[in-house]
């Protein structure tokens, strides 16, 4: 028993580390910074006069009057088919052409949006220098999100000047070799007449409905299949009623279609 309470610590010990323990179990409480005491809520015309000024657009540097030493191939990339969803490559060359056969340092500032894109520069030496009559590669990519026209650039920079390279997204738009109207010709009352009309694409790939013209300015753009479409008719008597098979088509550059009106 006296070993026992030998091992014990002294009552004076037990209240010193429950003065520790206390301590660090405690909330602290800082005093604050002075620099960081919240500011008097703002007047709405200071609020205005906080508020930071739109960013300004970028704008193409102006190319050397006389040229630059670096010649890019081609020197307008441009996508002319494309779909949504897909993305698109198109190798850019930039070539030192410096008539005094110097070696060249360049980079390429990438696009402002986020439709275009390029990769790292491929250079033909190790270091990034470029040789007199060698050109370093860039591939630019293209990642479209509607079938509308895309307008961008990218800027090459070198030791002694800075160009643009425009970029440009263009879908060559369909043409169909359909006259303004069909003359589908004549018919006998309680008969039907079977009139086909041939047609080439000789644009751009697309898709292609035919949709009653009431029902496309009241908004409702569902195709039908076969079309029911009411003529009133010149003389007395029910109106005359169409019907056109097939309503849609898909075709390529350079593809023929056929579409058939009943009446």
């Amino acid at each position: 028993a006296r070993a026992a309470a030998l091992l014990m610590p002294s009552a004076a010990v037990v209240a010193a580390e429950k003065r520790l323990v206390a301590r660090s179990q405690a909330p602290l409480h800082f005093r604050r910074n002075p620099r960081h005491v919240p500011r008097a809520p703002l007047t709405p015309a200071a609020e205005a006069l906080a508020v930071p000024p739109p960013p300004l657009a970028l704008q193409p540097p102006t190319p050397p009057p006389g040229g630059s030493v670096i010649h890019p191939t081609p020197q307008e990339v441009v996508f002319t088919d494309y779909a949504i969803g897909s993305i698109y490559e198109i190798p850019l060359q930039l070539q030192n052409s410096d008539p005094a056969g110097l070696t060249r340092r360049v980079r390429v500032l990438p696009p402002r949006s986020s439709h275009f894109s390029v990769s790292l520069l491929s250079y033909p030496m190790p270091g990034g220098h470029l040789a007199a009559g060698m050109f370093a590669e860039v591939r630019v990519r293209f990642a479209p999100d509607s079938l509308a026209d895309y307008d961008d650039f990218l800027i090459v920079q070198t030791e002694l000047d800075s160009f643009p390279v425009p970029l440009r997204a263009r879908r060559l738009p369909p043409r169909l070799t359909l006259p303004p109207s069909l003359d589908c010709g004549y018919c006998f009352v309680g008969a039907m007449v079977r009139v086909d009309f041939d047609f080439v694409n000789e644009g751009g790939s697309g898709r292609f409905f035919i949709i009653d013209r009431q029902a496309w300015e009241s908004g409702d753009h569902t195709p039908l299949d076969p079309l029911e479409v009411s003529a009133t008719a010149r003389t007395s008597g029910p109106p005359t009623v169409f019907s056109v098979s097939p309503t849609f088509a898909e075709l390529p550059a350079g593809a023929a279609g056929r579409f058939s009106v009943r009446f």
